[in-house]
């Protein structure tokens, strides 16, 4: 009777197939690594900065905040509300996030002129989530499509009223003053002189904001192109007016 001739082991087969897997899946990660480092470079600060942060809204998609605090962010501004009725959705999630990740986190309010002013600050007083450690609120008050500029003085002069009633609800709630972030036109127009007690948060793309004209402002917006890993698309990048350790007494005077 013919032996039957006994199957040649797999071993060898398996070994190098373990092995050509790997190979594979270390190409992938090291085009991805490589790729990642191409399209998020590092965070640019102007000179003489050290306090990055960033705003977002619902635009911004979903955020892997221990992937933005790992880049140095170290302040992030969330949208809450916009005129009287609407909410930005993913607020509290993204609030929620930023501060377990070590950030420190705030909420803004985008200002409709056509709006009541108390009733707006009433609606983000509802919605606003304000905690010891927090920045303070804010209240974005920019020209857009819905927020026309206006060279009629008697319009301007409603407007800077219904800010001050938005202004005043917020103070006599929680005892501070909402920080206004504005850009040049909105500042000429409406907020040069009329907010004496509101720190500033400046929109500035091309010139940092000049201290004896803005003095009053603590937090620079110096870019609208932002990339940052853990979030898709383009942020806004922000810096504080001064070093870490003034921030930290900031946030606490706050």
């Amino acid at each position: 009777m013919r032996k039957k001739k006994k199957k040649k082991s797999n071993f060898h087969f398996w070994i190098m197939l373990l092995l050509l897997v790997g190979a594979v899946f270390y190409c992938i990660h090291k085009e991805e690594s490589e790729m990642e480092s191409i399209v998020c470079p590092k965070i640019e600060i102007p000179d003489g900065y050290t306090v990055l942060g960033i705003d977002i809204s619902h635009h911004n998609g979903k955020i892997d905040w221990e992937k933005v605090r790992e880049q140095g962010i170290e302040f992030a501004c969330i949208k809450s509300t916009e005129g009287i009725s609407h909410t930005n959705r993913g607020f509290k999630k993204n609030y929620t996030s930023a501060k377990r990740n070590g950030i420190i986190a705030g909420m803004y309010h985008f200002f409709i002129f056509r709006k009541d002013g108390a009733e707006q600050a009433c609606f983000f007083l509802e919605k606003l989530k304000y905690e010891a450690g927090d920045l303070p609120p804010v209240v974005d008050v920019e020209y857009d499509s819905g927020n026309r500029r206006s060279k009629d003085k008697s319009v301007n002069r409603k407007r800077i009223e219904e800010l001050r009633r938005f202004d005043s609800v917020v103070f006599e709630q929680l005892h501070i003053h909402p920080i206004i972030y504005t850009n040049k036109e909105c500042y000429d127009d409406l907020i040069c002189k009329n907010f004496p007690d509101n720190d500033l948060w400046l929109a500035s793309l091309t010139d940092e904001p000049d201290e004896e004209y803005h003095a009053n402002w603590v937090i620079w917006q110096y870019s609208h192109t932002g990339k940052v890993k853990g979030i898709s698309g383009l942020v806004d990048l922000n810096v504080f007016y001064s070093n870490k350790e003034d921030f930290k007494q900031w946030i606490k005077a706050n």
